[in-house]
């Protein structure tokens, strides 16, 4: 079992309540994964806020990623045998169920409150979605700045606070250099926001919220696959519907 390694490698991180955390786990694994973090810490008779921390201790992103690790029938792809609109259907719910609604209203509240917003992509196809996304908010009067380019990034750090944000969307959350990018801007206290793919990766590891998805792959018969991004786009509307109600609507 992966979380058993985990324990191991890292069980001098460990005080007792961690420990309690984790013969939990490991006596109800089926029910866990259909368990919110709040259920959770319930159940473990603690608080949330110590899930996220024991989480955090074994080298995982947050509490999805343990679901997600715990759960033998989730993966990080879809099943190539599902008709298209079985596929997205698959993506949809699963987008919806680990992305939790608190950790979404945590975004929008950054997206709010935050002196300026900004979103890096990586990619050409997660510029894309950077450049939809920062449209979509200014039809609400939010402006969020895109930087295309990681120089473009290292130039900005000096001038970054602890009141800004900034959205990091990469596909595998592992590109080369993205994990010394992040460790720069975390110096300067900003809030960093992460959307990838559901994977243990470096970006997710090291970012204050993390939002996941699936990717929709096809087989295109030479050897190549086709790697739908989607998901970004789900997630991104996620994020507006939210911001919309709490701090349009109301």
């Amino acid at each position: 079992m992966e979380l058993s390694r985990l324990v191991n490698e890292n069980y001098n991180l460990l005080n007792d309540n961690d420990l309690h955390i984790v013969k939990y786990i490991v006596n109800n694994q089926e029910r866990v994964v259909t368990l919110t973090i709040n259920e959770l810490a319930l159940k473990c008779n603690v608080s949330k806020s110590t899930i996220l921390r024991f989480t955090k201790k074994i080298g995982l992103s947050g509490y999805t990623e343990l679901k997600a690790m715990l759960n033998p029938k989730f993966s990080t792809s879809i099943a190539s045998n599902l008709t298209y609109i079985e596929q997205m259907q698959t993506c949809l719910e699963q987008i919806v169920k680990e992305n939790q609604q608190d950790i979404i209203s945590d975004v929008c509240s950054i997206i709010e409150h935050s002196n300026r917003i900004y979103i890096y992509s990586t990619g050409y196809a997660q510029q894309n979605f950077a450049s939809h996304f920062k449209q979509s908010f200014s039809t609400l009067g939010k402006n969020i700045i895109t930087i295309k380019a990681e120089t473009e990034c290292r130039m900005l750090i000096k001038h970054l606070r602890d009141n800004d944000g900034i959205i990091m969307v990469s596909l595998s959350g592992s590109t080369l250099g993205l994990d010394k990018l992040v460790r720069e801007l975390k110096t300067t206290g900003v809030k960093v926001i992460s959307i990838t793919s559901l994977r243990t990766n470096a970006l997710a590891s090291m970012s204050d919220y993390n939002l996941y998805g699936s990717c929709l792959k096809t087989e295109l018969g030479n050897g190549e696959e086709y790697i739908s991004t989607i998901f970004f786009y789900l997630i991104g509307e996620l994020i507006l519907k939210c911001y919309i109600e709490h701090y349009i609507n109301n």
